[in-house]
């Protein structure tokens, strides 16, 4: 394959993840404040994970035979995946889920930043700006929660931290994500990061909640707890995963910006939930961001080409 295909090809990959990504902070919200947030995390990754178990079992004879591998995949599930996921989830409780995404997308300055220090990526003035016009939006995102916070007594406040927390937690797991695709290939990585954070959510779940939790689920929420893990989570992991091998980081991360609009838009068909004014001028500043990211490193690519 040469670079020019697999570069498009990773790119659809990316976007086509994150657009799937984008339904997952609205099945959250539908399923209510009151859903235990373990046991939906635990059931996504399962269902998700069971996807790749053939390639999951491969990569477990590299990471037994590769002490220092093992000991970033087990940061990796940890930190990127399980801790990440826990303030990703508990956000939603407090923010709207467009508003939750935007904040997360935040991740792209973290991630940008910490492919120049680990990875040896560099930094153009146009990324430079785009980086900066994404954090200056969640900046204002920040300042809008806090002050509508202390004159109304609500816990939005709450949600932005959460969702900030996330947004740091996630930028590791694009990098270590990116560092452990160099030695494992992304089907492989794709199960083995579901089903270890799965498992061990599992267990975390039935401790906190117990098996009532898991009783009480109904068949039709079991149907949408399914469908969320086999196409949000797990196609959408095996996507991005791949496309992630193969374009920069910034970009990668780049792409995720969109997916707050897609969230909002799904937000308003089927939760009938909008935005203000001051909140759609916010996600416009992060998609000029986005987009100014993502045509300096298309112009970087085809500069190199020539």
């Amino acid at each position: 394959m040469s670079e020019n295909r697999a570069g498009r090809g990773a790119n659809a990959a990316v976007a086509a993840a994150w657009l799937l990504w984008s339904c997952d902070p609205v099945i959250i919200r539908y399923l209510g404040a009151d859903f235990p947030r373990l046991v939906i995390l635990a059931i996504g990754s399962i269902c998700g994970g069971l996807m790749f178990v053939v390639p999951a079992w491969r990569g477990t004879a590299l990471l037994r035979q590769r002490p220092k591998l093992l000991l970033l995949f087990v940061c990796y599930v940890l930190f990127g995946t399980i801790l990440a996921d826990f303030c990703y989830v508990n956000a939603i409780k407090y923010l709207h889920p467009g508003l939750v995404g935007l904040a997360l997308r935040s991740q792209l300055a973290f991630a940008i930043l910490g492919a120049w220090v680990f990875l040896g990526e560099t930094i153009n003035r146009w990324t430079a700006l785009g980086m900066l016009l994404v954090l200056g939006a969640y900046g204002q995102g920040i300042y809008l929660a806090w002050a509508d916070a202390a004159g109304l007594g609500d816990n939005r406040l709450w949600g932005w931290l959460l969702a900030f927390g996330a947004a740091l937690l996630w930028t590791f797991g694009t990098i270590g994500g990116k560092l452990l695709l160099r030695e494992i290939a992304p089907l492989s990585l794709s199960g083995l990061r579901l089903l270890s954070a799965g498992s061990i959510t599992l267990i975390l779940s039935l401790c906190v909640d117990g098996v009532d939790a898991y009783k009480a689920i109904q068949p039709a929420e079991w149907l949408l707890l399914i469908g969320k893990g086999v196409c949000v989570t797990g196609l959408a992991f095996g996507l991005y995963l791949y496309g992630l091998k193969w374009v920069r980081v910034a970009v990668a991360a780049a792409w995720e910006q969109f997916a707050p609009l897609f969230t909002i838009i799904i937000s308003l068909l089927w939760l009938g939930e909008s935005i203000t004014g001051r909140q759609a001028v916010t996600v416009a500043l992060v998609l000029l961001g986005a987009i100014l990211i993502i045509l300096a490193r298309a112009g970087e690519e085809q500069a190199a080409t020539v």
